[in-house]
């Protein structure tokens, strides 16, 4: 439904070239969900206004439906309002003088579309969103959260081929944007609408995303499914920008069946290797929910993996509790667990890294 082909994207500014968007290619299936995520300045909003026609790129090309909307090769240039596209961007754009009807309308009155046609396909919509019984309403009268949603039937009301999202819930408090979170990935399981969503947010792209484009610097770093660059990424950039996680340089040392065993300063650890990166690995992560805390010392002939450590610092967050120890060496490890379980401060405790979770990261590039 959507392909991008070596996009780049230069800015000349009083500084020098500013290479916003550097060379990066990607296809999107139809009805995918695919989330652009990275921190502020890594492209991906540059990238979402290439594909809507806001912004022209400096070279690339880019296919929508098989349908060639951007080509510098050729000079070719088709405006948004020809792209077939319905986007919903950070600042609603909820227009205060109309009602809920005429905001969602507008699209279709632009379009010349009969009036019986409208009423139809604007209650459609808002019923879809939730709005069925806010038409009258005036815009002025809405919640964050009710006008992120007329926003939304507005975008989907033309039936467009890619539905483009920029950080359309960073404006609403924290129980209200997951709320939406979840409404908007029913919406668009339920529509099969191509989506690209860009937020910085990770919790957003590892619950609403089938695929994830992780950005840096106006490069793809990597992309794969929200489990993969979770539980088993490839690139130290995607290890820590995801979720929270101890990282250690390590040193190959041999492979033992299913297991690779590295050197770390905390000692020889066994870990998988899902990339198969042998010799070419350069550091170890191990997520604070894959450490098993042991108050007392395990019953296992297994020495593997396993840590003294001392308790340093915890934070209560209601389920759970997050620690911080301290090793022998000096070393602090994270770890999480469920608030029943109680951690004593006074003693040394046994912390167990499993293996299987423990993953092998590439080494960087000199």
């Amino acid at each position: 439904m959507l392909k991008i082909d070596n996009l780049q994207v230069h800015y000349q500014t009083e500084h020098g070239l500013v290479e916003a968007v550097k060379s990066i290619s990607l296809e999107v299936k139809a009805g995918e969900f695919c989330t652009f995520l990275g921190p502020s300045g890594c492209g991906k909003t540059t990238t979402l206004r290439c594909i809507a026609g806001l912004e022209e790129p400096t070279r690339g090309r880019i296919l929508i439906d098989n349908e060639e909307v951007f080509n510098s090769g050729n000079q070719t240039l088709v405006p948004t309002h020809k792209r077939n596209l319905g986007m919903v961007f950070q600042s609603y754009a909820i227009w205060p003088h109309m009602s809920v009807f005429e905001n969602v309308a507008f699209p279709l009155q632009n379009a010349g579309k009969s009036k019986a046609a409208i009423q139809q396909a604007v209650q459609h919509a808002l019923e879809m969103v939730g709005l069925g019984d806010f038409s009258s309403r005036s815009a002025t009268q809405l919640s964050g959260g009710q006008q992120q949603r007329v926003a939304l039937a507005r975008a989907i009301i033309r039936n467009g081929k890619v539905l483009l999202l920029d950080e359309p819930l960073s404006n609403l408090d924290a129980k209200l944007r997951e709320q939406m979170r979840d409404e908007l990935r029913e919406l668009q399981l339920k529509l099969q609408t191509t989506t690209i969503f860009v937020t910085h947010d990770q919790d957003e792209a590892l619950a609403m995303s089938d695929r994830i484009i992780v950005m840096q610097k106006g490069n793809i770093v990597e992309q794969g499914t929200p489990f993969e660059l979770y539980q088993r990424p490839r690139k130290l950039f995607t290890a820590n920008f995801i979720g929270k996680a101890d990282v250690l340089e390590c040193c190959y040392q041999e492979r033992r069946e299913d297991f690779t065993l590295v050197k770390t300063k905390l000692g020889v650890i066994v870990a998988s290797d899902p990339h198969n990166l042998g010799g070419k690995t350069g550091y170890v992560m191990i997520r604070p929910e894959a450490i098993t805390i042991h108050t007392t010392p395990p019953n296992s002939p297994d020495s593997s993996n396993q840590l003294e450590a001392r308790l340093v610092k915890k934070v209560f967050i209601g389920e759970k509790t997050e620690y911080q120890f301290k090793t022998p060496t000096g070393h602090l490890i994270s770890a999480i667990a469920p608030s029943y379980i109680q951690v004593p401060a006074d003693k040394s405790i046994t912390l167990h890294f499993q293996p299987e979770r423990c993953v092998l990261l590439e080494k960087e590039p000199a």
